[in-house]
């Protein structure tokens, strides 16, 4: 099993992140290979903006540790498992984004890295300004 782990600076104080990032149903606004997203229940669903969807099992929302974790299960990209978190701490007077992703095939890691690195400055974008 492959682990993608980032830390992503933000300009934003933890608690002023946390509003944004626990609104599950609006992650399309800080990852654009998202068109859009519906939450029902524990579940989410993602339009990618490529085509295709995401169908996620929400696994925790945690307001003590500002972490969301969520697993990946359908996806177009063959994936055998997949399980993410995203988190928030304190660094000095901003924050971090953390995101960390578990996932089968190891081959596979290559490719969502990739991705995943494509996304910071959107990333960034998303969290600047919540001071």
């Amino acid at each position: 099993m492959a682990t993608i782990h980032r830390e992503i600076p933000i300009e934003s104080t933890v608690d002023a992140a946390w509003e944004k990032l626990s609104d599950l149903g609006g992650v399309q606004n800080m990852l654009s290979i998202l068109s859009d997203a519906s939450v029902d229940g524990d579940r989410r669903v993602c339009g990618l903006a490529a085509g295709g969807r995401l169908d996620e099992l929400i696994l925790s929302v945690d307001s003590d540790r500002h972490r969301v974790a969520y697993a990946i299960v359908d996806s177009p990209f063959d994936l055998e498992f997949h399980a993410a978190s995203m988190s928030l701490v304190a660094d000095g007077d901003a924050a971090k984004f953390v995101w960390t992703t578990d996932l089968n095939p190891d081959e596979a890691s290559a490719q969502i890295a990739e991705l995943i690195e494509s996304e910071t400055n959107n990333i960034k974008a998303f969290f600047a300004g919540g001071a």
